[in-house]
């Protein structure tokens, strides 16, 4: 199958959305539209779908296997994560001071406690966004631990 750009410009669209809506959430606009952060999972499930789309058709144009595929993507975007998530960790001190001295946006409040969630529990958090399983340890458990760090 051959190579569709289309899809790959949809697909920056759909990132640049998601960026905007961030972007939106954390200015005080006293606009619906901006309040909603520019519904932006309607982004996320369009890229989501786009990119699962994307990745069959890269296995079955290769005839790679999905182990093959998994181990060369980790090898490409675990070192990238690893180096974003230590600048990440240096700076959650100066984020804290930077959301809470911040203008009030829809997300102030939420960014400020994900801030000191990633001080307070710093170890419990380094330990499990090292494994790569910060997503799976219930709030209850370590909060905002799918959000530390990196937001």
């Amino acid at each position: 199958m051959k190579h569709i750009k289309e899809y790959d410009a949809l697909r920056g669209l759909m990132a640049l959305w998601v960026l905007l809506g961030h972007w939106a959430s954390t200015v005080p606009i006293h606009n619906v539209l901006f309040q909603r952060r520019f519904f932006n999972e309607y982004a996320v499930d369009v890229f989501i779908i786009l990119s699962g789309f994307a990745i069959t058709t890269l296995i079955l144009a290769k005839q790679e296997s999905y182990k093959a595929y998994i181990t060369r993507r980790f090898f490409r975007i675990f070192p990238a994560y690893l180096f974003y998530l230590a600048i990440s960790m240096m700076l959650a001190e100066w984020a804290l001071g930077l959301w809470s001295g911040s203008p009030s946006g829809s997300m102030q409040s939420a960014r400020i406690e994900i801030a000191q969630d990633s001080l307070t529990y710093f170890g419990a958090h380094t330990f499990f966004h090292l494994l790569g399983l910060h997503s799976l340890v219930p709030p209850a458990l370590l909060p905002n631990s799918d959000f530390a760090f990196l937001g």
